[in-house]
C-alpha cells in the first residue's frame, strides 16, 4: 500500500495503534491513500507536514488504530 516515492524512517507499534515517520513526495496524499484503505482507525497526522529541502520530500508522522481483526 506504500508506494515508492515514501520512505518510512520509523515505525512503531503500540498494542493496536501504529505510528510511521517518514518521507513522501506528498504526504498528504499518502495519508489518503492510507485512509481510503479502510484499514486503520482514527488516522491522524499529529504534528504538520513540513517540508525537508534537502531530501526533496515531505517529512511526516501518522498514527493510526488497526482494525478489529488486523491485531489478532
Amino acid at each position: 500500500m506504500t508506494p515508492d516515492q515514501v520512505y518510512f524512517q520509523r515505525l512503531g507499534l503500540d498494542g493496536i495503534t501504529l505510528t510511521v515517520s517518514g518521507l513522501a513526495e506528498n504526504a498528504a496524499d499518502y495519508q489518503s491513500i492510507l485512509a481510503e484503505a479502510g484499514l486503520f482507525n482514527e488516522l491522524v497526522a499529529p504534528s504538520a507536514f513540513t517540508r525537508d529541502d534537502r531530501a526533496g520530500r515531505e517529512r511526516f508522522t501518522l498514527s493510526m488504530r488497526l482494525m478489529a481483526g488486523l491485531s489478532e
